[in-house]
């Protein structure tokens, strides 16, 4: 349900025969500030002539964040502020992440009726290349594009889907990361991927690893997504596997990890490029204490030792997830 727009630009909407690209992503309070860096490097990259229609479902932002995240637009981006249209079950939560994860499934819902493409980005996105780029992925008949999972890379893979055996599913079949999406929402809503995706976290919520993710990969697996090039979701937040060949010039930047560039300052190469596009906000200037344990742990991220280490790490996960398991209210 739409709530209100704003366009920078005088004339929204743009002009006969221009091209617009229609975004979709939500945000609490916690994520205002990296929501406008995703913004603005979208808005940024578009090409000549093309608009960014971003259509934000507001999730607790306070009149303030809305107010500065719209002051942080580029030229030729419209955003619209959006409101959840159902209020969803108690669904399993474990670790940092919040209900807001579970408004993706939604937006069949909460997005407005004339939109029949979208490509849904993560609010923790740094945006390098067009987007206009994805405008007409995936291919007829297909439901949504995205990467296969770096960490994840099958549906019988240890976070992977929980249910996979019980549903008589390929444990051999890819799995994708949920953050950098092209939606055919037409087709999403047709095939009701919202209230399927709830039925499965409903059914599988003791076993369930990462929430929306898991649930879009247990119903869009049998032939209803394609994949999109490595490029469109990277994420330096993880170790190069001995032996794999160097990712390709990013076009998407998903800072993934714990380490988050707004929450613990970094000084690598693409936390210096969120922080240039931080100072092209209404948040300019604005960085996280320095902090000798970030460092520290930014060595062990990007360490060669580490892919190692991934099951040991993954085990820690297992016990994390085990001692913070809970439901959305």
């Amino acid at each position: 349900m739409l709530d209100g727009a704003i366009c920078k630009d005088p004339s929204p909407g743009g002009l006969p025969g221009e091209a617009c690209v229609t975004v979709a992503c939500a945000a609490d309070g916690r994520y205002a500030l990296p929501l406008a860096v995703m913004l603005r490097s979208a808005g940024e990259q578009l090409a000549a002539s093309t608009w960014l229609r971003a259509c934000v479902l507001d999730d607790g932002l306070t009149p303030e964040d809305r107010g500065r995240i719209e002051l942080s637009l580029p030229p030729r981006v419209c955003i619209e502020w959006c409101v959840p249209q159902r209020i969803l079950p108690s669904l399993p939560l474990w670790g940092r992440m919040t209900a807001t994860t579970y408004q993706k499934l939604m937006l069949g819902d909460w997005l407005p009726r004339d939109v029949d493409r979208v490509l849904w980005l993560d609010a923790d996105l740094l945006v390098l290349d067009d987007p206009g780029r994805l405008a007409h992925v995936p291919d007829p008949g297909i439901v949504a594009a995205a990467v296969i999972d770096p960490r994840v890379p099958r549906l019988a893979s240890r976070f992977g889907v929980a249910g996979w055996e019980v549903l008589g599913m390929n444990p051999d079949a890819p799995y994708f990361n949920a953050g950098v999406m092209a939606i055919n929402l037409a087709h999403w809503r047709r095939e009701n991927v919202g209230g399927r995706c709830l039925a499965y976290l409903e059914r599988f919520a003791d076993g369930v690893s990462f929430w929306d993710q898991e649930a879009l990969n247990a119903v869009l697996c049998q032939g209803l997504w394609q994949p999109l090039p490595v490029r469109w979701n990277v994420h330096p937040s993880l170790a190069p596997i001995p032996g794999s060949p160097a990712p390709p010039h990013p076009a998407v930047i998903h800072f993934s990890g714990r380490l988050k560039p707004w929450t613990h300052r970094g000084s690598d190469a693409w936390s210096r490029q969120f922080y240039a596009v931080v100072d092209r906000t209404d948040w300019a200037g604005t960085r996280p204490v320095h902090r000798l344990s970030t460092d520290l742990a930014r060595c062990w991220e990007r360490s060669r030792l580490r892919p190692w280490f991934y099951p040991l790490e993954s085990w820690g996960t297992l016990l994390h997830r085990h001692l913070t398991v809970r439901r959305s209210r």
